[in-house]
């Protein structure tokens, strides 16, 4: 008995989107194949019509009455509400379907100054402005830090607060 392959894509919906992502930013998305035919399903490529989508990893080929994954990606250009057909294409019949996502304009930092570095003896204090600027298209989210020119070394205080240690750049110190 000579069998067939029949290939089935299995979506959520006619056209499931990718999680919102920044504009080049990249998301990822799983689709099953499977093949529900009597003959191997070999896959011989992947592709959408539109750019900002792409097949990362498929199968090459399906046994008889089981499955596998494609693995694809959304990687849009610009933002806005993006939609591609992703074409399947195999031994039996070239299998099309939908995929949509959404791409955020991406936040875009500015520093003023770019960077700056100052020297504190211990029981100074200095105040200086560093201006950040978000001139990009969503809220932008940043973590400020303190590097020491020498990390490996720290002054601990005996007074209050007992303990406590900060970065210093004498030599004479120990980590202790």
């Amino acid at each position: 008995i000579d069998g067939a392959p029949d290939i089935n894509i299995s979506l959520l919906n006619s056209c499931p989107s990718f999680d919102t992502t920044f504009a080049t930013g990249t998301s990822y998305d799983t689709v099953a194949i499977q093949n529900s035919g009597c003959d191997t399903l070999f896959i011989t490529g992947i592709t959408s019509s539109s750019a900002d989508f792409s097949a990362v990893t498929f199968p090459s080929f399906v046994l008889p009455y089981d499955g596998g994954w494609a693995a694809l990606r959304f990687n849009p250009a610009s933002p806005g509400s993006k939609t591609t057909t992703f074409t399947v294409s195999n031994n039996d019949a070239d299998t099309s379907f939908c995929m949509g996502g959404y791409a955020l304009p991406a936040p875009a930092i500015s520093l003023d100054p770019a960077s700056f570095s100052v020297t504190v003896s211990w029981g100074d204090s200095l105040t200086d402005t560093l201006t950040i600027t978000n001139t990009g298209g969503s809220d932008l989210t940043y973590n400020l830090s303190f590097t020491a020119f020498d990390p490996g070394i720290l002054l601990c205080a005996s007074q209050p607060p007992a303990g406590y240690c900060i970065p210093t750049y004498s030599s004479a110190c120990s980590s202790d």
